[in-house]
């Protein structure tokens, strides 16, 4: 089973991506201090040419492939940190539920929010892609 995790800033739309990928309906919400949600998934790869093979050979059973997805929801450090601005950094928490992932699907946020300031891709981009150079350098 291959294990996809979302990772991106608060408030990018990695839920909402989530739910699309699994068909599942995890709520997307404000935080509160109660700390990080991670939402779980399992989906099976429905493969078109594998089922041809099941009814062409008629095995006992057919096993498809699995994902399970990972979605990780940390608030910011305050919550008057969470009203006020918006939070531009992968926290720790994220990283350490990712980490035995093996893929990870950067969410950038490319939408206008009332609250928020307006969206720019590149720099998200770019900052997530610095968090995960910074991460890894603290550890080593």
């Amino acid at each position: 089973m291959m294990e996809l995790g979302i990772i991106g800033f608060w408030h990018s739309g990695k839920t909402t991506v989530f739910n699309v990928l699994c068909k599942g309906r995890a709520e997307t919400f404000r935080h509160t201090e109660d700390g990080s949600r991670v939402h779980l998934s399992t989906v099976k790869i429905r493969d078109h040419r594998a089922e041809a093979l099941a009814g062409k050979f008629q095995p006992p059973k057919t096993t498809l492939a699995t994902t399970r997805i990972i979605d990780v929801d940390a608030p910011p450090s305050t919550l008057e940190e969470a009203d006020t601005s918006h939070h531009t950094s992968i926290l720790e928490s994220q990283l350490r539920h990712l980490a035995t992932a093996d893929v990870w699907l950067a969410v950038v946020r490319g939408f206008s929010a009332q609250d928020l300031p307006p969206p720019d891709v590149r720099k998200e981009m770019t900052n997530i892609v610095l968090e995960l150079i910074l991460s890894d350098l603290s550890k080593i």
